[in-house]
């Protein structure tokens, strides 16, 4: 699976996403090192979460 997104509001940088299920402590997923350019879409591949949970949420909580 690959995402791409345009992360409206996010500052430039580089960021590491996690995936986290609800009331899981730990990340099913981390994916380090992600950069994000102002205004361009970013994509993340190898990202494969079929084995590991069954609904996502974003979340960004700096930016509530």
């Amino acid at each position: 699976m690959a995402f791409r997104y345009v992360w409206d509001g996010l500052p430039a940088g580089r960021y590491r996403i996690e995936f986290r299920g609800a009331g899981i402590e730990r990340a099913a997923l981390e994916v380090p090192d992600v950069l994000v350019n102002e205004g361009e879409e970013t994509t993340v591949t190898t990202v494969d979460l079929r084995e590991r949970i069954h609904l996502i949420t974003l979340r960004f909580p700096d930016l509530d």
